[in-house]
C-alpha cells in the first residue's frame, strides 16, 4: 500500500453527487471506516503494495572513504520477473562506522565496517561495507596481479598477490587461492610498506617484481628474481622482499618493468635492459643469452626518450616520435609487419621500426599487443586482437598499427596485459579488451571474444566504452592483469577488476566487481 500524509478532510459522502445522502446503517460503520482508513486516502483507494518475489543490492562498492556518500542500487522484482520498486527498510549494523537513509543513500562516518541491509517484507539483502580514510599516493603502478603507490615522500605500499615477495615483505597475514588451483599464496588486502629505507622518486611494476629510482637515478628491484629481474645473480638470491641495487653502477632517468624483465634509460637516452632474454626482451641483436642480471645496451644506437615494456617484449620511443620494438613476435607484436617463420623460434632480439610511418607522443605494451598515442590524438595498436585488445572492433591479429574504433581523440592512454584505458580530449574515461572480471568498469558488455584456449569465450569490448561508474574524478586510471586502478584529483586510490589474489585492496579477498572502491589505510 503506498503511504500518503494524513490530511484534515470533511466527511466523505456516499451516494449520487448534488442529492441528500443519509449515513450507512449502525452495522456497517465500522467496516466503512476501516475500508477508508485501510485503503485509501484523501478518499482515493490505493493499488495494493506488489508483492516482491526478489530483492538483492547490486552495483555495491566494497569499501567508502570517510565523508563520502554512496546510494545503493536496489533492483526488486515480483514473481513475473517484473521489476518493481516496493517499500523498503534500511539499515546500518553500526551506525557510528556509516549511515543509510530511507533511500539507500549510505554515508561513511568512521573507520570500521558494518553491514547495510535492506528488507521488504520477509525478504532481505546485505553488503558487507568498510569505511576508510582512505591512502593518499602520487603515483600508481599496476603488475600482473598486484599494484604499488609512491606517496609525495618516496615511500611504496603494495597489495596485492605476494607469491613473489614483490609486495615488499616476506610474509603476510593471508592466503589467496584461485580456482581451480589449490595452492594457498601469500597475499595482502590492504597496503603494506615496501621494506628498506630507500626514498624513490619513481616506481614500476612488472609480472612478480617492482623496480624504482632513487633520486640519484640508482635503480633497485625487489620481488622474483628466478630470470635475474632484479638485476642481481639468480644463483644467489631467488627472490626479495627488500630493494636490491641493480648490478653494473649505470644512472637512468626512466624504467619500465615487463613480464620477466626492466628496461631503462639512462641520462644519455640510451636503452639499458636486463633480466629474462627467452625471446629477445633485452634487445641485444642475438639471443646469446638466456637471461642477464647485469644490464645490457640495446643495440641499434637509438636515442629513446620513453622505454616501454611488455609481457615479452619491449618497445622504446624515441624523440621524433619514431616506435621500435624488438622481443617475442609469433603474431606480429613487434608491429613491423613481419611475424617469425614458421617453425624458428619467435623473437626478434634486434629493435625494428614499426610501420605505418606514424609519430607517437605515448607507448604502452601488453601480452603480444602494443598500443601508441599519436602527437595527433588518434589510437593505434597492433599485435595480438585477442579478446578485443586492439580496440578496432575485431579479435583478428594485425602486424602493424591499425586505428581504434570510433574515431576519439585521446589525451592519455595506459595499457595493461589485456585491456587498455585512456581519457579522451573530452575528458570522458574509456576502455577496450578483456572484460570477464570487469576490468573495464563497466558491467558486462554482451560481446564475446575467443579466449585463445578451448575455455568459453569472455565478455571483452573489442572497441572503447566509456567507464560509467565514477565515484570521483579520476587523473589517472591503469590497467593491470585482470584488475584496474585509479588516482583520483585528490591522490586516493580506487580500484575494480578481479580481487581473487586481493588486487582491489579493499580489504577483502575473492570476487570480483565493475565498480570503483577506495584502497584502504595500511594498518
Amino acid at each position: 500500500m503506498i503511504v500518503r500524509p494524513r490530511q484534515h478532510r470533511q466527511q466523505a459522502q456516499l451516494g449520487t453527487p448534488g442529492l441528500p445522502t443519509r449515513a450507512p446503517p449502525r452495522r456497517h460503520q465500522l467496516t466503512w471506516i476501516a475500508m477508508i482508513l485501510a485503503g485509501c486516502s484523501d478518499g482515493v483507494l490505493d493499488p495494493s503494495e506488489p508483492v516482491v518475489a526478489s530483492l538483492g543490492i547490486v552495483d555495491a562498492p566494497a569499501a567508502l572513504l570517510v565523508a563520502d556518500t554512496v546510494r545503493l542500487t536496489l533492483v526488486a522484482m515480483d514473481s513475473s520477473g517484473t521489476a518493481i520498486t516496493p517499500t523498503v527498510t534500511w539499515t546500518a549494523s553500526n551506525g557510528a562506522v556509516a549511515s543509510v537513509s530511507n533511500s539507500g543513500l549510505v554515508s561513511g562516518l568512521a573507520e570500521g565496517t558494518t553491514t547495510i541491509r535492506v528488507a521488504a517484507g520477509a525478504l532481505s539483502d546485505s553488503i558487507s561495507l568498510t569505511v576508510t580514510a582512505g591512502v593518499r599516493f602520487a603515483a600508481l603502478v599496476t603488475g600482473a596481479d598486484h599494484t604499488c603507490g609512491l606517496t609525495s615522500a618516496g615511500a611504496v605500499y603494495c597489495w596485492g598477490s605476494n607469491w613473489g615477495m614483490q609486495l615488499g615483505v616476506e610474509t603476510t597475514s593471508h592466503s589467496c587461492t584461485v580456482p581451480p588451483s589449490t595452492q594457498a599464496r601469500s597475499c595482502s588486502p590492504r597496503p603494506v610498506p615496501v621494506g628498506g629505507s630507500i626514498q624513490f622518486s619513481s616506481v614500476s611494476s612488472g609480472g612478480g617484481h617492482n623496480c624504482g629510482l632513487d633520486a640519484g637515478g640508482r635503480a633497485y628491484c625487489w620481488g622474483d628474481n628466478a630470470w635475474e629481474q632484479l638485476g642481481t645473480r639468480g644463483d644467489l638470491l631467488f627472490r626479495s622482499a627488500t630493494p636490491v641495487l641493480v648490478s653494473g653502477g649505470q644512472v637512468f632517468r626512466a624504467l619500465d618493468a615487463g613480464g620477466d624483465f626492466t628496461c631503462g634509460l639512462t641520462n644519455g637516452n640510451a636503452a639499458y635492459c636486463w633480466g629474462s632474454h627467452a625471446f629477445g626482451e633485452l634487445g641485444t641483436g642475438d639471443l646469446d643469452l638466456f637471461s642477464s642480471h647485469a644490464p645490457v645496451e640495446v643495440v641499434g644506437g637509438h636515442q629513446f626518450a620513453h622505454p616501454v615494456s611488455g609481457w615479452m617484449h619491449a618497445c622504446g620511443l624515441t624523440g621524433s616520435g619514431q616506435a621500435y620494438c624488438w622481443g617475442e613476435n609469433e603474431i606480429g607484436t613487434v608491429g613491423n609487419g613481419s611475424v617469425s617463420p614458421p617453425g624458428a623460434w619467435p623473437a626478434e632480439p634486434t629493435p625494428s621500426l614499426v610501420a605505418g610511418g606514424l609519430a607517437f607522443s605515448q607507448l604502452g605494451a601488453g601480452i603480444r599487443y602494443s598500443c601508441g598515442l599519436t602527437t595527433a590524438g588518434l589510437a593505434y595498436c597492433w599485435g595480438a586482437g585477442l579478446r578485443g585488445k586492439l580496440g578496432n572492433g575485431s579479435t583478428a591479429d594485425h602486424t602493424t598499427p591499425v586505428p581504434v574504433a570510433g574515431g576519439l581523440t585521446w589525451r592519455s592512454l595506459s595499457v595493461g596485459l589485456e585491456h587498455t584505458c585512456g581519457f579522451t580530449t573530452a575528458g570522458d574515461s574509456a576502455c577496450w579488451g578483456n572484460n570477464q572480471v570487469g576490468q573495464l568498469g563497466v558491467a558486462p558488455t554482451g560481446e564475446h571474444c575467443p579466449s585463445g584456449t578451448q575455455a568459453p569465450e569472455l565478455d571483452c569490448s573489442s572497441r572503447p566504452v566509456t567507464r560509467t561508474v565514477m565515484p570521483r574524478r579520476f587523473k589517472t586510471v591503469i590497467p593491470g592483469g585482470v584488475h584496474t586502478c585509479a588516482l583520483d584529483d585528490l591522490g586516493y586510490a580506487f580500484c575494480w577488476g578481479t580481487n581473487g589474489l586481493a588486487q582491489l585492496g579493499n580489504g577483502q579477498v575473492g570476487g570480483w566487481s565493475h565498480v570503483p572502491s577506495p584502497v584502504i589505510r595500511p594498518q
